[in-house]
């Protein structure tokens, strides 16, 4: 993360790094003092919070706390710093994500399933609701003469079977 020289655009570690350097220390004393290697000191004043031993957030805290109080820094001044460089990162991570294609073709997916079921209740309000009083009679009508041409088929049968069958005269 690359830092102005602007004093509120500086990083925590910027300016741990600027202190360090103002008292003509190397990186060994503060390195001892926090118990971690050279390096790891590097990738905090360079506040490279990609840097694989710096991901884990409260370690972090706890060495730019401890690094501040060894060079007489507000330790909360410092804190704050890295708070806001964190949200700056993860609001430039979250703004970099390319659009995945599986979103990408669950969203056509969607539409389409979208204007397909828009299309359907278009076509369904038009052809079963609007449809006309007339037409619903006349399949009516013809369910009608249709039952009663069943029924009348049924009766003349019943009344055959009732003349064919022979009188019992016992009953």
């Amino acid at each position: 993360m690359a830092m102005e020289s602007n004093d509120s655009e500086k990083g925590p570690g910027a300016i741990l790094k600027e202190k360090r350097l103002a008292e003509h220390q190397g990186l060994s004393n503060p390195a001892s003092y926090l118990g971690i290697s050279e390096s790891l000191l590097q990738a905090l004043e360079s506040d490279n919070f990609d840097y694989p031993l710096l991901q884990d957030k409260e370690l972090v805290r706890k060495y730019y706390s401890q690094y501040a109080r060894f060079l007489d820094i507000p330790a909360e001044a410092v804190l704050s710093r890295y708070d806001v460089c964190l949200m700056a990162k993860e609001l430039r991570d979250n703004a970099d994500l390319p659009t995945s294609n599986v979103f990408k073709k669950i969203s056509w997916v969607m539409a389409l399933c979208l204007l397909f079921g828009a299309v359907e209740l278009i076509y369904w309000t038009k052809h079963k609701v609007s449809a006309k009083p007339v037409e619903f009679m006349a399949a009516t009508s013809e369910q009608k003469s249709l039952e009663r041409s069943i029924n009348e088929m049924v009766m003349s049968e019943l009344r055959a079977e009732e003349l064919e069958r022979p009188v019992d005269p016992d009953s």
